[in-house]
């Protein structure tokens, strides 16, 4: 702790003792004020905000938009705004910011009138970490910063555990934080929307197509999930409690991985690495996968079913063991409990009863694999299948299109086969089946699909949910992982996400039928897992799995100043970079302007990290100097190669240019604005109510001047991916040295 005690000391000095002859007599909390229910005056929140001026905007929550204000005291609060005649929400919102952590936290101050209805104002907490150069704070503002910092410097160890960083990244915030007068981006997250201690929020991790949980020695938690087009691939997080995830390692890491059979050099965009499962034995773990590739001109590809192991999660991992002879996508492995490993796969029946029929196999896999289950020590030509393929199931439903994703379990002597159908759209769903032989027959469960969101609102807040995976804790309780889709952009009847397909958890319990007789199979009370047992779909708010964890939502914090050896495992490129893409140099990232543009089965000069949610600001301050006129530099929303927006300076004519490409349609501007551009930007894109607002500062970013905006509706995930927000450097078709430098990238999401 020595570095941040040495923090903290000065901390204490600058900002805390100066306060303490103020707060002497004060009460050591202010949750008194959680009794006041206090009426202000329309004029005075109207001040308060400057109008509701869009500078003062924090964001947006569920029923409403949320201000920063300055009340006539002094006081700073923020200030939301009901979207409804009716004081609907307002209850249930207080309810749900009640349960956070520290008391004084979330403090509901008063209401305002507009005209003759109560209707327009909450006040439900104050900033704890207001950093300002100014001296005069209020008595509650000295209160808090005090009570925070004992805090902190009480628990310390668990306080960084929660928020996944280390003490240097938590000193460097706060340093950066106090010299850049920045009071709200990182305290905002950390302080005042963190911890619940009986429900977490759904913990999302974008585009899996299907996701697999193993847990290893030391009851660690592993999720695995494709990444299609992008690169590294196959990213890995590891969590000790299911609801707070960190980064574990990327399964695809190396450019020779991906060079060959599989490949994502020249990947078209949604083929790539798709369905893995992530398994652990004697010491050693596999991910198995696919990758999808389609030559350049055709619409027909391959699909190469292949492995990689490690024996340290976090890598090196091999390079891909590719398995000859197995046809179709979404392979698995199984570990029957006498020893044998079976493959488990999808491929098309030769006799379809149906369009768009699947149907699921399996294979024993051969002896030299399972005698010598060391991974590393085996020669590639060991990597096989031996004996007959079996024919297992084609599915629940007649009609019931593209089963797929397979995993079989064992459970109390039985198998069972769980499999996704429908298709990954609204139509998606998990159906399960039982025999008594790995080989089947397989019987189905007569109440599939056991999960779907088909008999739910295309606007339900999560929908196409499916591809499911279950596992076990020690204490013998049982989770699902699933995908599903946000309902939070688009026209209603059917409501998308920029994030496209996310990681959800859900609880499932067995139950036994009460009745002996089925159509299919012989009788018996089997038993079953029913999914999310109390309503049946996935929800915005659980119960948390381990009582007494807690959740953080630090995964929606991203701040990267560029101090390290390496790029943070954040950051992603579209298919594998070229050489010499980019260079870090102490405390900036130089990203060479390419001739490529974003354009399909291209790699060129982007680099981003996901969007998490769908409010957000993304900030980057860069330094970029360039004579050539075809130049250009910024950051850019990346839905698609033919769907994104750039934000970019042209240093030649001294212009900040929005463009937009939609599917299907021509590039267009959406502005183009002179400024007075000296060599150094700061470019911001704020997500707010629907809309992207794209702003620059040329002060550093002490102000920000609107510069164009955009429906957020315009990148909708479409396909199996997310956005991407990052930085973008092209010298559209001509050589060049240019470059554009960037000291420092930050993003902070909040839950809409």
């Amino acid at each position: 702790m020595a570095n941040f005690g040495g923090f903290l000391e000065r901390w204490k000095s600058d900002w805390i003792d100066p306060a303490l002859n103020y707060i002497e007599g004060r009460p050591k909390t202010d949750s008194h004020l959680n009794e006041a229910s206090n009426e202000y005056s329309e004029e005075e929140i109207k001040a308060s905000t400057k109008n509701f001026d869009r500078s003062c905007m924090l964001g947006s929550g569920t029923f409403g938009s949320v201000y920063r204000g300055t009340m006539y005291d002094g006081t700073e609060v923020a200030i939301k705004v009901l979207h409804v005649p009716e004081e609907a929400g307002f209850e249930e919102e207080v309810q749900v910011l009640s349960r956070f952590r520290h008391p004084n936290l979330v403090i509901l101050m008063g209401f305002a009138r507009h005209a003759e209805s109560i209707r327009n104002f909450q006040e439900n907490y104050r900033p704890v970490f207001l950093v300002s150069s100014s001296d005069e704070y209020t008595q509650e503002q000295r209160s808090a910063y005090l009570e925070f910092a004992q805090l902190i410097d009480m628990h310390m160890a668990q306080f960084l555990a929660m928020y996944g960083c280390t003490e240097d990244d938590f000193v460097a915030g706060l340093e950066w934080m106090k010299a850049t007068q920045e009071p709200n981006w990182f305290a905002y997250e950390l302080c005042l929307k963190q911890i619940d201690f009986e429900y977490f929020v759904q913990m999302l991790r974008p585009e899996p197509w299907r996701v697999e949980l193993e847990m290893e020695v030391g009851d660690t938690f592993y999720l695995c999930n494709s990444s299609f087009e992008y690169f590294p691939g196959l990213p890995i997080h590891k969590s000790n409690d299911l609801v707070n995830w960190s980064w574990a390692g990327h399964g695809l890491h190396r450019q020779e991985q991906v060079s060959g059979a599989v490949n994502l050099i020249d990947v078209k965009s949604d083929d790539g690495i798709q369905a893995p499962s992530i398994r652990f034995k004697d010491g050693t773990f596999y991910i198995i996968t696919t990758c999808v590739y389609r030559p350049v001109g055709s619409d027909e590809g391959t699909c190469t079913n292949f492995i990689i192991t490690a024996t340290d999660v976090a890598g090196p991992w091999s390079d891909p063991h590719v398995i000859e002879g197995a046809p179709g996508i979404d392979p698995d492995i199984f570990f029957d409990d006498d020893g044998r490993v079976w493959y488990v796969g999808t491929a098309a029946p030769e006799k379809p009863n149906f369009p768009g029929e699947g149907e699921i196999y399996c294979h024993v896999w051969g002896p030299q694999l399972s005698s010598n289950f060391s991974g590393e020590e085996l020669d590639l030509k060991n990597w096989k299948l031996t004996g007959d393929r079996h024919y297992l199931w084609r599915g629940a439903i007649h009609g019931g299109v593209f089963v797929e994703g397979p995993h079989m379990y064992k459970h109390e002597g039985s198998y069972y086969l769980m499999a996704a159908e429908g298709g990954t759209g609204v139509n998606h769903s998990v159906v399960i089946a039982i025999g008594e032989k790995v080989t089947g027959p397989f019987f189905p469960n007569d109440r599939n699909p056991i999960l779907t969101s088909r008999n739910l609102s295309y606007d339900n807040w999560v929908h196409s949910t499916g591809h499911g995976d279950l596992f076990q804790l020690p204490d013998g309780r049982s989770y699902m992982v699933c995908l599903g889709i946000r309902a939070e952009e688009g026209d209603p009847g059917m409501r998308r996400s920029n994030m496209g397909r996310e990681t959800y958890l859900l609880p499932v319990t067995w139950e036994r039928e009460p009745m002996e007789w089925h159509s299919l199979g012989p009788e018996g009370k089997r038993l079953w897992p029913v999914c999310a047992p109390e309503t049946g779909r996935v929800e915005r708010w659980q119960p948390l799995p381990f009582p007494g964890a807690t959740q953080s939502l630090a995964c929606n914090v991203f701040y990267d100043t560029f101090e390290k050896e390496m790029l943070g495992p954040e950051w992603l490129f579209r298919r594998a970079p070229k050489d010499g893409t980019y260079k870090l140099a102490p405390k900036n990232l130089q990203l060479n302007a390419s001739p490529e543009v974003l354009a399909e089965r291209v790699a060129c000069s982007f680099m981003g990290i996901r969007q998490r949610q769908s409010e957000f600001d993304f900030t980057v301050q860069m330094n970029f100097k360039s004579q050539n006129s075809s130049v250009e530099a910024g950051v850019a929303i990346v839905q698609k190669d033919d769907n994104y927006i750039t934000f970019t300076v042209n240093a030649v004519s001294s212009t900040l240019v929005v463009t937009l490409k939609e599917k299907e349609k021509d590039e267009k501007q959406i502005s183009s604005t002179e400024i007075g551009y000296a060599g150094s930007i700061v470019l911001k894109i704020r997500s707010a109510d629907h809309t992207y607002f794209f702003e620059y500062s040329l002060d550093d970013g002490a102000n920000f001047t609107p510069c164009a905006e955009s429906s957020a509706g315009l990148v909708l995930s479409l396909g199996y991916t997310g956005s991407c927000l990052g930085l973008y450097c092209t010298s559209k078709g001509q050589k060049t040295r240019d470059f554009a430098s960037y000291a420092w990238v930050k993003h902070m999401a909040s839950i809409r």
